[in-house]
């Protein structure tokens, strides 16, 4: 059998396999708050908060969620003071993240999912011009309920991590999301 034929044949098996996949699509409108801390070099770490409002598009297939793609626009206090009375400023953003990681229990009613993911944030300093280009680790737990017909609401628990310069810091909190829900997992009765 040459390439071709080899390949055409696999082309034909991958699609009838794929159309016998679960999927769904979602979109989601979410609101976030967290506490954190930030640290640089051998300072005192310092604790502040940061608050969010994210939107979301992901691809459901299995009980795999690859790719979700979260946009957020995102704000954080300035740090609390140490003994030397020195803070760190707070700074407003925009970041871009690519999440995925598995579906558990998905049901017409119920669906657990965790997420990891990378991404990249805009920041301004407040009261500065200064921008910058800062990488971010994401994971978050989340809870779904259906609430009406394709309309599901999503209780989160987000943790993040980003560095600008010297400074590390890390936030946990609490997300509420309005999310929308195209499509059934195979096996579930809408």
């Amino acid at each position: 059998m040459s390439v071709h034929r080899r390949l055409s044949v696999f082309g034909f098996v991958a699609l009838a396999m794929a159309s016998q996949l679960a999927w769904s699509l979602e979109m989601a409108v979410a609101v976030s708050g967290k506490g954190g801390a930030t640290i640089e070099g051998n300072r005192p770490l310092l604790a502040r908060g940061e608050g969010s409002v994210d939107t979301s598009f992901s691809l459901e297939t299995g009980h795999w969620i690859f790719p979700e793609f979260s946009l957020s626009l995102f704000a954080a206090t300035p740090s609390s003071l140490d003994p030397s009375l020195y803070l760190y400023r707070g700074y407003q953003g925009l970041s871009l993240s690519v999440l995925t990681g598995p579906r558990f229990f998905p049901s017409p009613a119920l669906s657990i999912d965790t997420l990891f993911g990378i991404g990249l944030a805009t920041t301004v300093d407040s009261g500065t011009t200064l921008v910058g280009l800062t990488p971010l680790l994401r994971a978050e737990a989340r809870l779904s309920a259906a609430i009406y017909r394709e309309f599901w609401l999503r209780i989160g628990l987000p943790l993040e991590a980003l560095r600008q310069g010297a400074t590390l810091s890390g936030y946990a909190g609490l997300s509420v999301a309005l999310v929308y829900r195209l499509g059934v997992p195979k096996g579930v009765a809408k």
